[in-house]
């Protein structure tokens, strides 16, 4: 019977949707980090014919002589470099996120303009207030803004569609030269990013990690376009100076070092920052 180790605190939350996918020709094995031992792994691995997870728990692998494949259940593989990875065996990563991804790009462009979170919290805490109809205060819109992603795939397409439902100019600049899609006024490649930057009043970041993006924004780089409003994966702490309330929102994660500095834990130091955990991907099933 062919054997399948579910590895990680992400994966083994899903293993009850593989088994019911997979059904009875199948076994099925977990290993969670805080439950189980590292020569539980071990033994797992020396027999598994697939491994489904995250990051493996040694340093240097055992002798998997069965396994023909490794499953990554998301779509980062920064950690798996061939000379990381057994001989021979195939790694395969994830996509189909996209949508819950820009459905929460979306979100936070739209709250950025409206901030109808905060008009749900002075209408709770004073009510009508003595204004009437037509005389409160007023609020932006994302019509007519223009959206930059840097990193255009599966994510981007899925951003720059909404986007321009929305009627929004989209712009974008990925790694090779391929045809401009028709939900993008231009598709450029990494040496058109300033240019991108000094166009677009939201960034879209949704490139992966690797030796030519990491470090590719920087405080100095960010701070010749200080009308720009961040939203990505990360920002840096170095623009703390720049961040006067209400200037530049984004993705708190510790994963996609793409500018110098790192956030991390809830004491940011930066304010107005909008920040949020690194979920904006997950979704009920």
């Amino acid at each position: 019977m062919p054997k399948v180790l579910v590895l990680g605190r992400f994966a083994v939350r899903h293993v009850e949707r593989l088994r019911a996918r997979l059904g009875p020709r199948w076994e099925i094995v977990t290993w969670h980090p805080d439950e189980d031992a590292i020569d539980d792994f071990t033994r797992h691995a020396g027999e598994a014919d697939v491994i489904v997870g995250g990051p493996v728990p040694v340093d240097r692998w055992p002798p998997v002589p069965r396994l023909r494949l490794f499953q990554i259940s998301w779509t980062g593989h920064e950690w798996t470099a061939p000379d990381r990875m057994p001989v021979g065996v195939p790694v395969a990563n994830v996509y189909e996120h996209e949508s819950t991804i820009a459905e929460y790009v979306m979100l936070a462009m739209l709250e950025w303009q409206i901030r109808l979170c905060r008009m749900d919290a002075e209408f709770r805490a004073r009510g009508w207030g003595g204004e009437i109809v037509a005389n409160g205060p007023t609020h932006g819109e994302v019509r007519g803004r223009t959206v930059g992603i840097l990193g255009y795939g599966h994510i981007g397409e899925a951003v720059a569609r909404r986007a321009r439902a929305f009627e929004m100019r989209v712009i974008g600049v990925r790694r090779s030269r391929v045809p401009c899609p028709p939900e993008l006024d231009w598709l450029g490649t990494p040496e058109r990013l300033d240019e991108l930057l000094a166009e677009s009043d939201f960034l879209v970041v949704a490139c992966d990690l690797n030796a030519e993006t990491r470090g590719l924004l920087y405080a100095a780089r960010l701070a010749a376009h200080d009308s720009l409003e961040v939203g990505g994966d990360e920002v840096p702490a170095a623009l703390d100076h720049l961040l006067a309330p209400g200037r530049a929102m984004g993705r708190a994660d510790d994963v996609v070092e793409l500018v110098e500095g790192q956030i991390r834990g809830p004491d940011l130091g930066l304010a107005g920052l909008v920040v949020v955990p690194p979920d904006v991907e997950h979704r009920a099933a």
